[in-house]
């Protein structure tokens, strides 16, 4: 079994404790997009070499709470897999096969304003997002600390990623005990709500063109409720 580990430099002592317990084969760090956004950099071994795995974080975000999982994937992935001929000679891909999809899974939600995100919409090769999984339920600790970022960020992250399927997560009903409990708020936002208040705040009227911009572009989006246990296939 492999393990691969979140890193900056406040974690890097988790890589020794995880290899101590001698429990997986291979611990390695996973590595931030940032650092080189390609998306075949991202495939470290014993990854193969048409699957990637990276972060995505914000810069501002000091111990990278709000960050990301993005796993990438080539498109001509069965075919292409050892990009190897017959008489196993090394083939140059053909441009075309080198672009990849992606699932995006932010557990607590990421800055809409990610230097990150934008560099997945401009990657090259191009990076399209199969699905994005960030939760509604906006959430705070006391008055000032953000836990879960909800709908209103995922709205603008999603307006950013045009993600094929726009997926939920950490949506279920909690309920927090001792002094947590006590100071967890939490405020549940469904996407029709999020999209109005957009609108609203880009203008008002149904007519006006900023409004309609807002709509029109989270068009085509499925939005899809997934409960806990159940399962997607995506398309």
């Amino acid at each position: 079994m492999n393990v691969l580990a979140h890193t900056h430099e406040h974690v890097q002592k988790a890589i020794p404790l995880i290899e101590s317990w001698k429990h997986f084969r291979v611990v390695q760090t996973i590595p931030h997009f940032s650092q080189d956004p390609d998306w075949h950099a991202t495939s470290v071994p014993p990854l193969p070499e048409w699957l990637g795995i990276s972060r995505l974080v914000t810069s501002s975000d000091m111990l990278y709470f709000h960050s990301a999982l993005m796993i990438t994937f080539n498109n001509q992935q069965s075919g292409q897999a050892s990009r190897r001929s017959s008489s196993h000679q090394y083939t140059e891909p053909e441009e075309e096969d080198e672009t990849a999809e992606a699932v995006i899974y932010t557990p607590h939600g990421i800055h809409s304003y990610s230097e990150d995100l934008d560099l997945v919409t401009k990657a090259n090769p191009p990076i399209k997002t199969l699905v994005f999984i960030h939760g509604l339920e906006d959430i705070t600790l006391g008055a000032a600390q953000q836990l879960n970022l909800g709908a209103h960020n995922g709205l603008k992250a999603q307006r950013k990623l045009k993600a094929s399927y726009w997926v939920g997560t950490h949506d279920e009903d909690k309920k927090g005990t001792g002094i947590v409990g006590w100071l967890l708020r939490r405020k549940k936002i469904s996407v029709k709500d999020a999209v109005e208040a957009e609108r609203k705040r880009m203008g008002g009227s149904k007519k006006d063109e900023a409004a309609d911009e807002v709509l029109g572009s989270f068009q085509g989006v499925n939005w899809v409720d997934l409960g806990n246990g159940e399962s997607l296939v995506l398309q």
